[in-house]
């Protein structure tokens, strides 16, 4: 009997420890399994070439008297330097100055570089005062291209079928006056510059930070591929160019073209796809975009002047106009995608002709400067009205585009009983008076209905907004600002701006079957009881919110121009914008113990260069503020204090974040004991150093730790040794001088789960292999 129950300890003793082996494997989560790093030789290794020191040609007698290389410099008989390995990488730049691989200068004759490898060179093939197209450049190797110099560059010639590997820096290939056909380009910081008179033909280029970058004039970029780049294609001062029938996927930013001398292009049949950040074009004159397809491809135009935007197709693509003139917008399909014109006088939209557009299948509706208009129907994709009084919007269903109805400079409006849905605004009103929004449903846009005054007419009070009996469905209502900023008079000092707060009726709105709590001139009140979906605070003066749910809307608690405000114990999740937003003048503020999570995150309207994106809890014009004890996660910023000042973040959770866990734009604020964990970071092609900061701080005096208890903030980064380095732009970050090593929160309870998993799984599991191992029993 003794033996038997020694004989049970044992077996449970080898099953707890194979158990407890298995386990080790089973619950380590995949994202923190380490893989070891693998390096393949990539296929341009070659070992079948002559090894030659660099090569330096400055006149013509030094290609048959220093070298004495085949040819007679003819163009029939050209000089050819081929097969030839020239490493560099043990030979240092003297003073700055650049390593050759290849080095041609002042000559005349004909020449062919073919078949050559270069490694590590500054410059691997270089070209300069040569004749005018005496070189073919072909079939060559560039692997290592170092500092900001070239891997070819070619002052005239023909540059074919090479294969350009940087290192992140420098060009790949930089040419005038020839053609570059055919070549691959990686890993560069350009992959190709054009001079003038260039033709572009047939390249691969993909993972550098610019693809392809055109300067001065006359260049046609033709069937290229312009994949995975930071920019795929920039013009800079370029005049008459000719973009034809290439491909540009996945890039950051598809294209960029900017200068007031970018004159005459022509873009046509190319496919724009996949990029995250606008393609955006300022001051392109007589600019004609013809058969292009734009797929998740947002476009955005400023100061263009006759531009002809006509026969394309967009699919999840949206077209943004700003300040331009003498446009034509014609015979452009749009499916999941709309047009917008945001101008800063009547006058401006005068100049734009649109003329048979199509959204998803349906006329896009343009009208401007119409009176007693009354639709009612199904016709149109989207509605866009300008500078229309007394009309109504009844009975009408748009969906799936960029604003479903955009009212600008619009009075005495009814718009009743409309159905929007699944856009970027349901409704979106600049400027407009005397409007009621009436039984309207809104339904899962970024933002259901905004109210904008920012660009008001000169000499114009608003006299009334009306918004009753709403209903917002995973969206929400915006008024920006809450007042009429822009309403003045002109007079012998100029323009005076008159702070007003703007007259609007709320009454009988819902959020999400909840209340929409629109409250102005509120005092000593307590937000408790009543359930809302969504709360907005004008003018108010001590009050507390409560135990309040106000998640998918467009921002939670949005509140303006309000002093001593609490909110505690809520959740604002899963919104389009912020969780909890403050703007403009909004003072001794506390924000303690709530739930911000999954806010902003799909939001690319703001450039990820910049850290002014939505966030969990965003203050603006604020001091004397306390955010204490709350989770912001996976937001697009967990928290942003921005021109805000004497305030304190303490002990917050701020994980996951799509940018920053915490950014602070102002002075004399401290953020300490908080658990800053796995922020991305934003990625920016043009400051491409800030991708991977965790936090960002600008202003004076900021403090990222406790001056009594010399405690600072927790960092999943942190190497563990000496002060952690908050990003700034520049050198203008701040220093946690005492980082700590424990999380002060308690991230680990998430794992309990594992735990569990392991005692239910692979407890018998162990007996399982203890079984086939130990007893050589097979069980079936």
């Amino acid at each position: 009997m003794v033996q038997s129950a020694k004989k049970i300890m044992i077996d449970f003793s080898i099953i707890l420890i194979i158990s407890l082996f298995l386990a080790t494997f089973i619950t380590i989560k995949p994202e923190n399994m380490k893989l070891p790093i693998q390096v393949k030789n990539p296929d341009y290794i070659r070992f079948d070439l002559t090894p030659h020191d660099p090569i330096k040609i400055l006149e013509d007698a030094d290609f048959y008297e220093d070298y004495d290389f085949p040819g007679m410099g003819s163009e029939s008989d050209p000089y050819i330097i081929e097969n030839y390995s020239i490493d560099l990488t043990d030979i240092e730049s003297n003073y700055g100055f650049p390593v050759y691989g290849i080095e041609i200068r002042n000559t005349t004759k004909h020449f062919v570089i073919r078949n050559c490898h270069i490694i590590n060179a500054t410059w691997a093939i270089y070209t300069q005062d040569i004749g005018f197209n005496t070189s073919i450049i072909e079939s060559n190797t560039c692997v290592g291209v170092v500092y900001y110099n070239n891997g070819i560059r070619c002052s005239s010639g023909v540059v074919v079928g090479n294969t350009i590997i940087g290192n992140d820096a420098g060009t790949g290939i930089s040419c005038r006056d020839g053609v570059v056909k055919g070549n691959r380009i990686e890993n560069c910081n350009t992959g190709i510059i054009s001079r003038n008179f260039v033709l572009i033909e047939e390249n691969n280029v993909s993972d550098n930070r610019v693809g392809i970058r055109v300067y001065e004039a006359n260049s046609t970029i033709k069937q290229n591929m312009i994949i995975n780049n930071g920019i795929g294609l920039s013009l800079r001062y370029s005049i008459n160019t000719t973009i034809l029938n290439n491909t540009l996927d996945s890039n950051y930013q598809s294209m960029e073209s900017w200068s007031y001398l970018d004159d005459s292009a022509v873009i046509r049949e190319n496919v724009f796809k996949n990029s995250e950040y606008r393609s955006y074009f300022s001051a392109c004159n007589s600019t004609t975009f013809e058969n292009n397809e734009f797929i998740h491809d947002e476009l955005r135009f400023s100061y263009c002047f006759h531009l002809l935007f006509k026969n394309n197709q967009l699919l999840y693509s949206n077209i943004k106009f700003q300040t331009c003139f003498n446009n034509s917008i014609k015979n452009n399909q749009l499916v999941f995608g709309g047009v917008e014109i945001s101008e800063n006088s009547l006058e401006d939209y005068l100049n734009y002709t649109l003329d048979n557009n199509f959204i998803n299948g349906k006329e896009l509706g343009f009208f401007l400067n119409q009176s007693y208009i009354n639709l009612d129907g199904d016709e149109f994709g989207q509605l866009i009205l300008i500078n229309c009084t007394n009309g109504s919007i009844r009975n009408i269903e748009i969906s799936d585009t960029l604003n479903c109805l955009y009212l600008k400079y619009c009075d005495n409006f009814l718009i009743e009983n409309n159905n929007f849905k699944n856009s970027w605004n349901g409704i979106y009103s600049e400027g407009s008076d005397n409007l009621e929004f009436i039984s309207n449903t809104l339904d899962n846009c970024s933002c259901g209905l905004a109210f904008n005054f920012k660009n008001f007419r000169l000499n114009y009070r608003v006299s009334s907004l009306i918004l009753k009996d709403n209903s917002f469905i995973r969206c929400g209502f915006k008024c920006s600002p809450f007042y009429t900023y822009s309403i003045g008079v002109i007079n012998e000092t100029g323009y005076r701006i008159i702070l007003e707060e703007i007259p609007i009726i709320v009454e009988n709105n819902k959020v999400n079957g909840k209340k929409l709590g629109y409250y102005t001139n509120l005092n000593n009140y307590k937000i408790k009881r009543e359930k809302h979906g969504q709360i907005i605070l004008v003018n108010c003066n001590e009050v507390t919110i409560l135990n309040q749910d106000l998640s998918y809307t467009t921002t939670g608690i949005d509140v303006m121009n309000s002093s001593f405000i609490n909110i505690e114990k809520c959740t604002s999740s899963y919104n389009s914008e912020y969780g909890i937003f403050f703007d403009y003048n909004s003072n001794n503020v506390s924000i303690i113990n709530n739930e911000c999570n999954y806010n902003g995150q799909f939001n690319n309207e703001i450039s990820r260069a910049f850290p002014f994106g939505y966030a969990g809890i965003f203050l603006y014009h604020s001091s004397g503020f306390l955010i204490k004890d709350n989770q912001c996660n996976e937001n697009k910023n967990g928290i942003v204090v921005a021109i805000s000042y004497f305030g304190k973040i303490i002990h917050n959770l701020v994980m996951e974040n799509l940018d920053y866990g915490i950014c602070i734009f102002g002075s004399c604020n401290f953020a300490y004991e908080n658990t800053i964990i796995d922020n991305s970071g934003p990625y920016s092609p043009w400051i491409p150093s800030t991708e991977g900061s965790q936090a960002f701080s600008i202003g004076y005096n900021n403090t990222w730790y406790n001056n009594d208890t010399l405690r600072g903030n927790f960092w999943s980064d942190w190497d563990g040794t000496g002060a952690y380095l908050v990003g700034g732009l520049g050198d203008l970050g701040d220093l946690d001088l005492y980082p700590l090593s424990e999380p002060t929160w308690n991230i680990y309870g998430r794992n309990k789960l594992y735990a569990l998993f392991s005692l239910v799984v692979v407890l018998p599991l162990g007996a399982l292999v203890y079984n086939i191992v130990m007893k050589k029993k097979l069980i079936v």
